[in-house]
């Protein structure tokens, strides 16, 4: 395998491990902590805020984004499987494609 190419993949991976980090924080604690994502991924707490606050917006602001994190409110918490979906990248497009294809 290529330098570039096991780059690729491990940047992938990387992707893929944050995924579901924010997925299964989601899922289970209907929270994401930021310092909990940071702590274990190479990501920028802001570019974590920004996700959040575009996820929020999808669901009319129903969620709560802080500094600190994102908090699904017990009357947005029947909506917590389609939240984590826009965490998934193996998600599937608007096209019914799957992003991984």
């Amino acid at each position: 395998m290529s330098d570039a190419l096991r780059a690729a993949s491990n940047a992938r991976d990387g992707e893929i491990e944050t995924c579901a980090s924010h997925n299964a924080a989601v899922l289970c604690q209907f929270q994401a902590r930021i310092s909990d994502i940071c702590d274990h991924h190479d990501i920028h707490p802001t570019a974590l805020i920004d996700r959040f606050e575009q996820v929020n917006a999808r669901f009319e602001n129903l969620l709560n984004v802080t500094e600190t994190g994102l908090l699904i409110p017990p009357q947005a918490q029947p909506l917590t499987r389609m939240i984590a979906r826009q965490f998934d990248t193996y998600s599937l497009s608007d096209t019914g494609h799957s992003y991984a294809t």
